[in-house]
């Protein structure tokens, strides 16, 4: 819902309440009376529960069962200017989808002037009516969230809502109705309402730490090495417990004594370590310092990430985190870009402002942009069997399939994402999570086997018939088998398909564990433009990283582009803020040159040579692995010496007359694995019969349409294998 809508759906509730304001600063917020019932759809709606809060705390029960319900407070007095927190304890339970199958479910924090009118916000201030969107809570959770009161205000009224949605019937693939199946189960509890003025500044002993521009991740360290975190903050068990600011600046109160802040923002800035000494009485200040590192700054290399979520699996710790603050976070860990993968609701009311020429008073939720940051609210297509995908900067309106299903295949998918929409909207897909759940040993097991779920079954023909963009290199996935990944990689280079390569976290921003970005890919993309952006997708000017940056070109020209050969100069330049262990440059024929750091650490690699026959070339480089880095790609065993990665999409060598020759063994293997994915897609009505839950049994021509696309994509292998040298 935009910002428009909402602001009108409030106004039309609160009308008959203006002028119903009071001071309550000497009253507990947990008084009924200061509370208003505006509307009740049906006695299982809403309750006041007397001790139903934490330590029987009154507490306020909402759900969408009977329709839904809203309450308002009483005016609370606020000075114009000021800054303010608004805090309360939360817990929500509930299946799958039931929380965005509401029309409305927010908190809504509203100032209004002396005669009770709201006070429209500024267009740069966050929207009022906060989207709480997480369907579960690990038990109750203390929530806040900091506001500025603007010019003119004289209260805030607080407000909780709950409006039940109606699915959208006319869809062709049955996901709407499954989307909202589990509406009926959401619950939802609060209790521990506060709302005080913020105070910077006071004369007691302690920190205030100042976020650099743009933000950072931080982790402070005190006294036997315990690390400490501010109140208004998001923090992250990945990192090394860290975390980030919510506001420009917090104050923490602090025993005396010796602190250490560390700050990073990303890849390509130099990392911040700052000694505090806190006295008693005194408070000290700190801002961290993390510039650029000269070799990266100012390029056309864009970091980024495709795959991220809010509030969809398993619970969270930041029940009121916006989509907005999830840009806000990836911004403060040096990404220059993210496409959000959010849930269907989402991404249609992004393009719904779109195709509306971005009207900035009627902005929804993900639309946060700024000078070094660039950001869609697209959507992860999850086709189970078949495999997921990511759509970057998703065109139009996205029509997914019950993740069930073969229908439509991720080529249908990819096919309208190339078609584009009347705003000019250009999108890339990207194979999500390829290996989820094998490994070299299991693979021939699990492609056959049509209970098992979220393996890429579908790359091989995506690579082939052109369908797919990148592939995720590095990804949250089980570790496993890290050479399986390069190996089939490999394997679609020397068959001559062009795919490449990218880096994503899968990260849910809201639960506290993973950290948006903290594997991420790098795009060339000459302007600071999701349309840019996307376009490097389509060209394969990427790579994948989790914290070494590269730079290679041959004859001139980087990843995703072709070199006249036969004569080959090969350029490359390597860094970690971490540290590099070896670099290579990879071929055909395996390791064509490497290279290790010198005396500053930097790896640097100019080499000539000359190729037979047409081929292509990619750089890779690993190094130690860190606690600040995401791991979770990289195998346990191979993180002390190899926990960091960075790997390039292709250059292209072409020879006059000398094609490249594909393997016979290359073409088999896809051919094998294509053969048994199709038994599992055979197979996999049988497994789904009377499991419904909401929509018909699987249909048999989208079986057959599946079908077809495979036998598609084998025929070309087949090709392949004709032309091929043994």
């Amino acid at each position: 819902m935009d910002r428009q809508s909402a602001w009108q759906l409030y106004e039309t509730e609160q009308g008959p309440l203006r002028g119903w304001a009071g001071s309550i600063q000497d009253s507990n917020l947990q008084d009924l009376g200061l509370w208003w019932l505006v509307r009740r759809d049906g006695e299982g709606s809403t309750a006041w529960l007397a001790r139903g809060g934490p330590a029987n705390q009154p507490a306020l029960f909402l759900s969408p069962m009977q329709g839904g319900a809203s309450w308002l407070s009483k005016g609370i007095p606020v000075n114009a200017g000021e800054r303010y927190r608004f805090v309360c304890s939360m817990k929500r339970e509930g299946e799958r989808h039931w929380a965005h199958a509401c029309d409305v479910n927010w908190i809504s924090l509203v100032f209004e002037d002396d005669q009770g009118v709201p006070c429209r916000m500024d267009p740069e201030w966050d929207q009022p009516m906060i989207q709480v969107r997480c369907r579960n809570t690990q038990g109750w959770i203390k929530t806040s969230r900091s506001l500025s009161a603007p010019a003119g205000a004289s209260f805030l009224r607080i407000g909780f809502r709950i409006d039940r949605g109606e699915p959208f019937m006319g869809d062709p693939y049955g996901f709407r109705r499954f989307w909202h199946g589990c509406v009926d189960t959401g619950k939802w509890w609060i209790s521990g309402v506060d709302f005080s003025r913020i105070q910077v500044g006071s004369s007691r002993g302690g920190l205030l730490i100042e976020q650099p521009q743009g933000g950072a991740r931080m982790r402070l360290v005190g006294p036997d090495n315990r690390t400490f975190f501010p109140e208004d903050s998001v923090v992250y068990e990945d990192g090394g417990e860290c975390f980030h600011l919510k506001s420009h600046e917090v104050e923490m109160g602090l025993e005396p004594g010796e602190y250490t802040l560390e700050a990073m923002r990303g890849f390509r800035r130099s990392l911040y370590t700052g000694r505090i000494h806190v006295r008693e009485g005194h408070l000290s200040r700190v801002c961290p310092v993390v510039d650029e590192i000269e070799p990266w700054q100012a390029g056309t290399w864009r970091e980024g990430d495709h795959h991220n979520h809010l509030s969809f699996h398993g619970s969270t710790r930041y029940p009121l985190m916006s989509i907005d603050d999830v840009f806000r976070i990836a911004r403060g860990e040096g990404l220059d870009y993210l496409s959000f993968c959010g849930e269907i609701v989402d991404q249609h009311a992004f393009a719904d402002w779109r195709e509306r020429g971005q009207p900035l008073l009627a902005r929804p939720d993900g639309t946060y942009a700024s000078s070094d940051f660039v950001s869609a609210v697209s959507h992860e297509v999850t086709q189970d069997l078949l495999g997921h995908v990511c759509v970057v900067h998703g065109p139009g309106h996205l029509e997914p399939g019950h993740p069930w299903w073969v229908s439509p295949t991720n080529a249908g998918v990819s096919r309208r994402v190339r078609q584009g929409d009347a705003s000019g909207t250009i999108g890339a897909m990207v194979l999500a999570h390829p290996y989820h759940g094998v490994n070299q040993q299991t693979l021939w097991d699990v492609l056959p086997d049509a209970e098992k779920t979220c393996l890429q079954r579908e790359m091989p023909v995506d690579v082939a018939l052109g369908w797919a963009d990148t592939m995720d290199f590095l990804s949250v996935e089980e570790p496993e088998d890290l050479d399986i990944r390069f190996r089939d990689y490999f394997r679609f280079l020397n068959l001559g398909l062009m795919i490449g390569v990218s880096g994503a976290s899968d990260a849910y921003a809201d639960q506290g564990t993973e950290i948006v970005g903290s594997l991420r890919t790098v795009v060339q993309a000459d302007l600071l433009d999701m349309n840019e952006i996307a376009r490097g997708y389509r060209s394969r000017r990427t790579m994948a990283t989790n914290g070494p940056l590269l730079r290679l070109t041959v004859n001139g020209k980087g990843p995703g582009d072709r070199a006249r050969g036969p004569g080959i100069q090969i350029c490359c330049l390597a860094h970690s803020n971490w540290g590099l262990c070896r670099l290579q440059i990879m071929s055909s024929v395996g390791v064509l040159a490497d290279a290790s750091p010198e005396q500053d650490g930097w790896i640097r690699l100019e080499v000539e040579g000359s190729m037979d026959r047409s081929g292509w070339l990619v750089a890779r480089v690993w190094g130690p692995g860190h606690p600040s880095l995401n791991m979770r790609s990289i195998p346990e065993g191979q993180r002390n010496l190899a926990g960091q990665w960075c790997v390039t999409s292709p250059i292209w060598v072409d020879v006059d007359e000398r094609p490249l020759l594909p393997l016979k063994e290359d073409a088999r293997y896809f051919i094998r694995w294509i053969d048994a994915s199709c038994e599992a897609i055979r197979n996999r009505t049988e497994v789904l019969r009377n499991r419904g839950p909401h929509g018909p049994e699987l249909r048999q021509r989208d079986v057959d349409e599946a079908l077809s696309l495979f036998a598609q994509g084998r025929r070309v292998y087949e090709g392949l294998l004709n032309a091929a040298a043994s």
